[in-house]
């Protein structure tokens, strides 16, 4: 492993450990089936999704007791809470992240992010000035995660790699969702740079 994954794997790992002390409310999650695999963390648990994998078989006992649980959980659900499942969250997060770091000039990168973010986020991150830097980058989203399973701004963080003329570099992006008007939209945007230092 380079020494940049080992780096991002460490930050993970201490983030995983810190909220690993709070209580989790959620049973076993479900498996749904898709064309690529996408991590996303919530709290110590972490769901992967793949084309291969399905939910496992249980015992009846286990599954009454889990059904009773998810029954109590969709009965009281939060106002902040998004209508979108897990995968269509996951999906578009991916789609963010990959028009973010692949672009030709950062008013490519700008443009086609735009439509994604609420209004005022895109005003705040500068979306909607021209920049007129020819830029270009190449990347890949490697992971999704939500580090908190009880935060109600729906916050989630992805981790990918951009390549440039400033060479190879980490890139986190801690965004937090909103729906609005029907649609998934990015109300908070972070960008985090990870660079090598030596």
């Amino acid at each position: 492993m380079s020494k940049t994954s080992l780096f991002l794997c460490f930050i993970l790992l201490a983030g995983m450990i810190l909220t690993a002390c709070s209580p989790s409310k959620k049973g076993k999650n479900n498996v749904a089936n898709s064309s690529e695999e996408v991590h996303l963390i919530e709290g110590s648990t972490v769901k992967e999704i793949s084309s291969t994998e399905s939910k496992p078989k249980e015992s009846s006992a286990e599954i009454s007791g889990e059904e009773s649980t998810e029954k109590q959980e969709e009965t009281e659900p939060s106002a902040a809470e998004l209508s979108m499942n897990d995968l269509e969250i996951q999906t578009f997060l991916k789609e963010f992240g990959e028009k973010f770091v692949n672009y030709k000039s950062i008013d490519e990168r700008n443009g086609a992010v735009k439509g994604l973010l609420t209004e005022d986020c895109a005003k705040e991150n500068g979306m909607t000035v021209k920049v007129n830097a020819d830029f270009t980058a190449q990347g890949e989203v490697l992971q999704i995660y939500r580090p908190f399973e009880d935060d109600k701004s729906q916050s989630y963080i992805i981790v990918g790699k951009e390549r440039s003329s400033a060479g190879e570099q980490g890139i986190l992006l801690t965004v937090s969702l909103r729906e609005e008007n029907a649609a998934l939209r990015i109300s908070k945007l972070t960008v985090h740079y990870v660079k090598q230092a030596y």
